[in-house]
């Protein structure tokens, strides 16, 4: 599919753009295709994490990242159980992810304190409006910048205030149309 096709591009690229020169920190934004969260969106400045420009719109999994995490835990649950048995995990990782999963689905947020890189910490937050689920945001950063937990708690805030824009311009504004596909 398009990039610009997606909805969730067009109500997150300005809140996306604008919260990533305040903090001067690394935003993405990714949708679920197929079996995988794609990232169609960052925002960085000078300070943030350098990542490598060929993770724009390659797939991540959903079970082993954080935005893909936040997006399977919002997905219906028969989509859930599919990937689940693809992953092949052993019964007791099932379980604990059955749970990580569970407690997304209540928290909103996922915090991601080196479990998927070593030296980021990174929180993902999916963009929903009622039961459709557009995709997620996240905001990663290197772990020795966040001295303490006043400055984990105010990215998340600012993650879920910027989700909350985003979700408030999908609700209003119409995307669906924008843009057809070829």
């Amino acid at each position: 599919m398009v990039r610009n096709s997606y909805p969730v591009m067009h109500a997150a690229i300005e809140p996306v753009d604008l919260l990533a020169k305040a903090i001067d920190e690394y935003l993405s934004v990714f949708v679920r295709e197929k079996h995988s969260a794609v990232m169609i969106h960052e925002a960085n400045s000078y300070f943030a994490v350098e990542t490598p420009t060929r993770f724009l719109g390659e797939p991540f999994h959903l079970t082993r990242s954080p935005q893909g995490k936040v997006i399977l835990a919002h997905m219906p649950d028969e989509f859930r159980r599919n990937i689940l048995e693809m992953d092949d995990l052993d019964t007791q990782r099932r379980d604990e992810l059955e749970q990580e999963l569970e407690a997304i689905t209540n928290q909103r947020l996922l915090v991601d304190d080196g479990q998927t890189h070593e030296n980021i910490w990174a929180v993902a937050a999916p963009v929903r409006t009622g039961s459709e689920i557009y995709g997620s945001l996240m905001i990663s950063t290197i772990r020795h910048r966040l001295v303490d937990q006043q400055a984990r708690t105010e990215l998340s805030d600012l993650l879920d205030r910027t989700v909350q824009e985003v979700e408030h311009r999908l609700a209003k504004y119409d995307f669906d149309d924008l843009y057809t596909t070829w």
